[in-house]
């Protein structure tokens, strides 16, 4: 029994030392593992924390990075780039102000403000961090001007390639993130807090934000050690924190320190409450291990199990959603918050990419369809020189889709055409920026091209491709060319024009051309053309002029037109036999030429330059002086021969303007003789009389024979040819005289008469008698529109109107001397 009991005491010690150990091991394990937990617990939150407080400064360094794009884009838009700061600067609400420095000491400052003399931006924290490097930096805060706030300026260096634009800047309200950080809780007592560079504690829950007061770590928590992240460690913090676990981590590049604290109570909670359990496990091992068997299951093993297998339930693919359960009393309660904290940045990261995944696809979409849509074609080329990718509706011009291009250079899409595009291409992918045109011909239609190409790099700099726009210039050439063409073409005949002449000279100025030939042509009669028939017709006779010389002339020549009426011919290689005999075949071809029935009529001088010392300037001289010399004689026969032939038309349409003519023609000798004119003065008077009418050859012939009474607008083109007859008898020399009759003969010696409203003597003798005489002619004669008066009531009204319409004077001699014969002529009918 004894040896049983020593046995029995052996195996009992033996179990209780085994059991100890076990137990003790297990409890060690167990404390570290609780303690390696708690830590992670804490780590969590601090990444939890510096996760959402880091999401606040991406907006800021986004909003940064989206002005800097805009300034590289529009580097000299101040309108457009103030306009998007002072947007940004509306839409967040933490920033204070947004400015941006340049180079040369200026700035864009949405708040208005200036700098003083002497103030150099360049030498400002903000702008040095900025230059140091090639991402968003935030200085340490440091009140603002007016020290109603607490700021932080967040800078970027704006570069274009190599060059320095300058440093886009915003100052940051730090209230809204003292209030973030402010806000979070870590366990049940625990907190955050955050250090700027300088060693400010910019948040933590013992400070106001409200107060405005920028306060040194160490002042507040006591020594501090930065790491840019820690492990836990415990410390003790200065105020009512005593001691507690601390773990911090660097965020936003470096550039603040964010920090968790849990006090030290409840840090090692869990692990305390371990070791008294094991305790009383101890106390009660020897009689209640059945007890402690079940204790064990109930307080560690199954919230264990049920913590694994919530866990378990974690599906990211299909519950992107789910999170664990959290009773209060759960010994695993932190931990399950973390993991809850965990999913849901998980969460909003996932859906963040999401969204922006589909704004992205979205986005390239429209781009696609714009570049579709574009005229313009639009390409990329790899570092082979092979098109990867081709895009716009000027491609259909080629007849191929785009995929025929892909993987393709263009030497094999184009063939040798494009030898000098694919030598471009390489000097491209070297890093030049390269503007060219092109040319493309397609179903016999030539098509011209203007390409701008750049490099693109990747992130590490280096080329991998480049890529193009091609338009199509055609019209644009071609509008080119045509308004070429027209500054050297006359425009109403199609032949050379003046400036285009003079140039022709100088270049046909060569001894290859001698002899050289020069023709000056001008046109008989354009003017009374253009005054008798209009413009139109006048126009009408320069296009048949040109027609005909350029049809005659040899080639090759050059035919300009050089004056209203005047043309001018260089004939290279042509002798004085040639010239001679092309001056008599022009001549004789435009006399058998007619407009309205009037032979044409043309003056024709020539020279020729026979040495090379000879000015053509002199030559050119020399055949205007001969032409001048032909129009001197052929042009007044050819004005005197027009006038005859016009008046003879006129007659032959109307014939009762001639019998009228002639009439008043007699009438007027009839009171010339009564005033004793002399011979000449009568014959000249007969013939003013004679041509008065001339003018009517410009109007409509259905107006001269229209019976019924004339409207205002008609009334008004009759009185035209007044002037149209004025002007046809001034062309020519010989009928010059009779010009001012035709003028006046319509003028009233009241002053109501037209065509410039001339009164009393002021109206022409000889107007004043044709007007008299085919007043009564008019009143006597049998017209299209009215009958006969007798000749007693013509004379009537011819004594109603003296002073009035007629010359008293003349009246009187009218009435005496004229009218005794026309009344009895008149009785005799």
């Amino acid at each position: 029994m004894k040896r049983w009991a020593s046995t029995q005491f052996i195996l009992i010690a033996l179990t209780v030392m085994i059991f100890l150990g076990t137990f003790f091991s297990v409890s060690w394990f167990t404390n570290h593992l609780l303690t390696t937990k708690q830590a992670e617990v804490l780590v969590l939150e601090r990444d939890g924390i510096a996760e959402e407080t880091e999401r606040h400064f991406d907006v800021f360094a986004g909003a940064l990075l989206n002005l800097s794009d805009a300034v590289r884009h529009r580097p000299d838009d101040e309108a457009l780039l103030f306009a998007l700061m002072a947007d940004v600067n509306h839409r967040l609400d933490a920033v204070y102000t947004v400015y941006f420095g340049r180079p040369d000491n200026t700035m864009i400052n949405v708040s208005g403000f200036e700098p003083p003399a002497g103030f150099d931006l360049r030498e400002r924290p903000w702008y040095t961090a900025a230059l140091n490097a090639d991402k968003p930096v935030a200085t340490h805060a440091f009140l603002n001007a007016t020290e109603d706030r607490i700021v932080v300026t967040v800078a970027y260096a704006v570069h274009d390639e190599d060059t320095l634009l300058g440093v886009m800047a915003m100052d940051i309200d730090l209230m809204a993130i003292q209030t973030l950080i402010g806000s979070k809780t870590v366990g049940e007592g625990g907190y955050a807090f955050l250090i700027d560079s300088a060693q400010h504690l910019l948040a933590h829950p013992l400070l106001d934000p409200t107060e405005r007061v920028i306060v040194d770590v160490e002042t507040a928590l006591g020594p501090f050690s930065f790491e840019p992240e820690s492990t836990v460690k415990m410390m003790t913090f200065l105020g009512v924190d005593g001691e507690g676990a601390v773990t911090t981590k660097a965020i936003f590049c470096g550039q603040f320190t964010l920090g968790v604290f849990m006090p030290a109570s409840e840090y090692h909670a869990t692990r305390q409450l371990y070791l008294i359990m094991s305790l009383a496990t101890v106390l009660l091992i020897s009689a209640l291990i059945t007890a402690l068997a079940l204790f064990q299951h109930r307080r560690v093993i199954r919230p264990v199990r049920t913590l694994v297998a919530d866990i378990a339930q974690i599906n990211l693919a299909t519950r992107l959603q789910y999170r664990l359960p959290v009773a209060s009393k759960d010994a695993f309660k932190a931990l399950r918050q973390a993991l809850n904290a965990v999913l849901e940045t998980t969460e909003h990261h996932y859906l963040h990419k999401t969204q922006a995944e589909r704004a992205l696809l979205l986005e390239g979409q429209k781009i696609k369809a714009m570049m579709d849509a574009s005229e313009d074609i639009m390409f990329q080329i790899n570092r082979l020189k092979q098109y990867t990718w081709i895009s716009g509706r000027k491609l259909a011009i080629f007849g191929r889709d785009p995929e025929y291009y892909i993987g393709k250079n263009v030497l094999e899409v184009f063939g040798d055409a494009a030898i000098e595009r694919d030598r471009l291409y390489d000097q491209v992918l070297k890093g030049e920026t390269k503007t060219f045109e092109w040319h493309a011909s397609v179903n016999e239609e030539r098509h011209s091209f203007s390409t701008i190409m750049s490099p693109i790099r990747n992130e590490r700099g280096e080329i991998i491709g480049a890529v193009g726009i091609a338009r199509d210039v055609t019209k644009q050439i071609q509008r080119h060319q045509e308004v070429e063409r027209l500054s050297y073409q006359d425009f109403l005949t199609g032949v050379y024009n003046r400036r285009y002449f003079a140039q022709a000279m100088s270049d046909h100025d060569t001894a290859s051309n001698m002899p050289l030939g020069l023709f000056m042509i001008d046109v008989n009669g354009l003017k009374i053309f253009n005054d008798v028939y209009g413009h139109e017709t006048g126009d009408d006779l320069l296009k048949i002029i040109a027609a005909t010389l350029k049809h005659h002339l040899p080639s090759p020549h050059v035919l300009a037109r050089i004056g209203g009426d005047e043309f001018a011919a260089l004939l290279p290689n042509t002798d004085a036999l040639t010239m001679q005999a092309l001056q008599a075949q022009i001549t004789e071809n435009i006399a058998n030429t007619q407009l309205k029935g009037i032979p044409l009529s043309v003056s024709v001088g020539y020279d020729i330059k026979h040495v090379p010392d000879t000015s053509v300037g002199v030559v050119l001289k020399t055949a205007e002086n001969g032409m001048y010399r032909h129009k001197l004689s052929e042009g007044k026969q050819a004005r005197h021969r027009m006038i005859n032939i016009m008046y003879k038309q006129l007659f032959e349409a109307h014939p009762h303007e001639q019998e009228h003519a002639q009439s008043v023609s007699e009438l007027s000798v009839a009171i010339g003789t009564a005033l004793d004119f002399n011979k000449e003065r009568l014959k000249a008077l007969e013939l003013a009389a004679l041509y008065h009418d001339i003018g009517k050859i410009s109007l409509q012939r259905d107006l001269l024979d229209k019976a019924g009474n004339l409207t205002d607008e008609e009334r008004e083109q009759l009185k035209q040819h007044t002037e149209a007859g004025y002007l046809l008898l001034r062309a020519a020399d010989a009928y010059a005289a009779y010009a001012e009759t035709a003028l006046f003969h319509h003028e009233h010696y009241d002053g109501s008469g037209y065509p410039q409203g001339l009164a009393g003597k002021s109206i022409p003798l000889f107007s004043r008698i044709v007007g008299l005489a085919e007043a009564y002619d008019a009143m006597t004669r049998q017209t299209p529109y009215r009958a006969p008066r007798p000749a007693k009531t013509a004379l009537a009204e011819i004594r109603n109107m003296s002073g009035k319409q007629f010359d008293p004077d003349l009246v009187s001699v009218f009435i005496k001397h004229v009218a005794p014969t026309l009344i009895q002529d008149d009785t005799s009918r």
